[in-house]
């Protein structure tokens, strides 16, 4: 399975709990995914655990996820890309280590540049 195409799925599913108000669900999805997959952990994932921890008073199990997986630093993917897990991801096969990184990178730029809540600085943040 490739592995970036699953830390996008589980950011993705912490987020829409989170949109929900569920940030405790959300922030156990992270920790599910650094538990049972730390290979697959990103820098989204990195963003994302920082301010669920901080929601809902788990800022000290925050801080040892993030130190324990390389913090907002954390750029580099330890397992290679697999193509072929789903025919989005089968687009992907010839970028190589590069894969998904577009998404990634935008993705990004909407958490560390848009306030919560603000679509338009969303998609400000995306058209930068």
């Amino acid at each position: 399975a490739d592995c970036r195409m699953q830390a996008a799925v589980a950011n993705s599913l912490a987020i829409r709990l989170w949109k929900r108000g569920m940030t405790q669900q959300a922030f156990g999805v992270l920790r599910a995914l650094k538990e049972c997959r730390p290979r697959r952990w990103s820098v989204v994932s990195s963003l994302l655990v920082a301010r669920l921890g901080a929601e809902c008073g788990a800022l000290q199990e925050a801080s040892e996820i993030l130190d324990s997986t390389g913090g907002f630093d954390s750029q580099e993917w330890e397992a290679p890309v697999v193509s072929g897990i789903h025919p989005m991801a089968a687009t992907r096969q010839n970028e190589g280590s590069h894969a998904y990184t577009r998404e990634f990178m935008t993705l990004h730029a909407v958490l560390c540049g848009a306030p919560p809540g603000d679509p338009d600085a969303c998609m400000a943040a995306i058209e930068r």
